[in-house]
């Protein structure tokens, strides 16, 4: 069961970025204010670190069923690993470096 859940979230997760990057090339400002939405409330912040640790694991727990096994899974820990140090950084202090990153690649 794990197994087939980990399988949804992987596919959602990757139409979730096919349409994000086709979005990203149409309408950068419209994904730039979605980003930064996130960084916007504590409760905005967790919701994120929880996707981001939720499609970390279902990458490592369905790594062995993709073609290029190793790739997923090390991506699947960079995620974890990435989103355990965001945990740490307050969220206030998230929201200015989102803001300062977004506003410099405007």
């Amino acid at each position: 069961m794990m197994s087939d859940l980990a399988q949804w979230i992987v596919a959602l997760l990757s139409g979730y970025f096919i349409a994000f990057g086709f979005l990203a090339l149409i309408k950068p400002e419209r994904v730039k204010t979605f980003l930064l939405a996130f960084a916007q409330s504590p409760k905005a912040h967790i919701t994120e670190m929880a996707c981001r640790l939720v499609a970390g694991m279902a990458l490592i727990l369905n790594a062995e069923n993709m073609k290029w096994a190793l790739v997923f899974s090390v991506f699947g820990w960079v995620l974890i690993g990435t989103t355990l140090g965001l945990l740490v950084v307050p969220w206030q202090k998230y929201r200015a470096i989102c803001t300062a990153v977004c506003n410099a690649s405007a």
